[in-house]
C-alpha cells in the first residue's frame, strides 16, 4: 500500500516539477526512489542526487532547485523531523521547491472500513491495526507541517482520500516577501 502511495507522489511531483523551467537545475530525492522515474527531468536538462539520512553532513554544502520527499517526514519522531526540515529549507535555493509526503492525521474511511483501528500516542504518533499491519506515522496537523518548513510559503496541500498529505512549498527571494 505505501509503495503505490510513495508512485502516486512522485507522478504527482515530477508532473509539477515539469511544469518549471528545468534547465540546468539541480535536484534532490531525499529518500528512496527509482532512478527512471525522473528521466524526463533529466532529459530537460537537471542534475538529479539521491540522498539519504546518512548523507545530511552533505546537504549542509550544497543548494538544490527542488526537492522530493516522499518517507522521510512519515516515519520519524519530531525532534530529527524538525532538524532536517531546517537542513532542507537552508539547502533551497531562492525560487526553490520542495514537495513532501505527510502521514494520515485521522483514521482514513478505506482503512476504517476494513476494521482499522487508530491508536493516537499524545501529540506524536498515529498508530494504525490494519488486519494483519501495524502502521506507525509520526503525526503532524496541516498548521505544524506549515510551521515545520518555516520561511517557506506553502503553495498546496492535497489530502488524499487515504489521508495521506502531499505538500508542494516554494522559497521566495527576499525582496519578493
Amino acid at each position: 500500500m505505501l509503495q503505490d502511495l510513495k508512485g502516486d507522489f512522485y507522478f504527482w511531483a515530477i508532473k509539477e516539477a515539469e511544469k518549471l523551467n528545468l534547465k540546468e537545475k539541480k535536484l534532490l530525492v531525499f529518500g528512496e526512489a527509482d532512478p527512471s522515474l525522473f528521466q524526463n527531468l533529466i532529459d530537460k536538462g537537471s542534475s538529479i542526487e539521491f540522498k539519504s539520512y546518512k548523507d545530511l553532513n552533505d546537504l549542509k554544502k550544497e543548494s538544490f532547485s527542488i526537492i522530493f520527499s516522499p518517507s522521510f517526514f512519515l516515519y520519524n519522531q519530531k525532534e530529527i523531523n524538525e532538524k532536517v526540515a531546517k537542513l532542507l529549507v537552508n539547502s533551497l535555493e531562492e525560487e526553490g521547491e520542495i514537495f513532501l509526503l505527510f502521514g494520515p492525521s485521522w483514521l482514513p474511511s478505506n482503512w476504517a472500513a476494513e476494521g482499522a483501528k487508530m491508536i493516537k500516542e499524545g501529540e506524536r504518533r498515529l498508530i494504525f491495526r490494519v488486519k494483519n499491519t501495524t502502521l506507525s506515522f509520526c503525526y503532524y496537523t496541516n498548521r505544524e507541517i506549515e510551521a515545520l518548513f518555516l520561511p517557506l510559503k506553502l503553495n498546496r496541500l492535497i489530502i488524499l482520500q487515504s489521508g495521506f498529505r502531499r505538500v508542494h512549498f516554494q522559497k521566495f527571494r527576499k525582496e519578493n516577501l
